[in-house]
């Protein structure tokens, strides 16, 4: 059969208008990427987490050791300081001891050089009161006086010295009278006083 004689395939085109060019494939899909197994996805993120969480976890142990050892080092420097405070203190204590004890033996010299008056009360190495009525309990470290004849200047708040005995927190249980000359007080009578022993020459 001759070539023009062949059968051609329809034109789809409506009559009258251009015939179009059939329309193009659409490209194919990318390859799809290969499928990994959820196990082993599982094991990579463990692994990862494990490496980075154990470098989170060694900075943070590193920090705060350092965090105790600042803090070691401060009650260190405070321990130092409550030592010295404290050497210092007793230092102190000894040298109020010294001074009393040095006072009690020039109290006592004083006393012996004019005469001692056993009933008498001292202060700062004068004489300014005396009692007849006094009551030594040496167990209970006390002292007590129904009456004393003091004189005007005479501080029961003060320390006193009443023959071997360092006495101190007096109290008043009694009257404090006094006696008047023209206005001026010329001698005290206090009655029903107890004084603690602080020390014993």
């Amino acid at each position: 059969m001759p070539d023009d004689m062949v059968d051609s395939a329809p034109d789809p085109s409506p009559p009258g208008r251009t015939p179009q060019a059939a329309p193009a494939r659409a490209p194919r899909l990318a390859r799809r990427a290969p499928s990994v197994s959820l196990p082993l996805l599982i094991l990579a993120l463990a692994v990862l987490g494990g490496v980075g969480g154990g470098g989170l976890w060694w900075a943070l142990e590193r920090h705060y050791e350092a965090v105790l050892a600042g803090k070691d080092a401060e009650i260190h420097r405070l321990g130092a300081e409550v030592r010295t405070l404290t050497a210092g203190r007793a230092g102190a204590e000894r040298q109020v001891l010294a001074l009393r004890k040095q006072l009690l033996d020039e109290q006592a010299g004083s006393s012996g050089e004019r005469g001692v008056n056993s009933d008498g009360l001292y202060q700062l190495g004068q004489e300014v009161a005396q009692s007849t009525s006094a009551h030594v309990d040496r167990a209970n470290s006390l002292v007590a006086f129904d009456t004393i004849e003091a004189d005007p200047d005479f501080n029961l708040a003060g320390e006193i010295t009443y023959r071997d005995y360092l006495l101190g927190n007096c109290r008043r249980y009694g009257a404090d009278s006094s006696e008047r000359v023209l206005g001026q007080v010329v001698a005290r009578e206090i009655t029903h006083v107890t004084c603690q022993i602080a020390d014993v020459r």
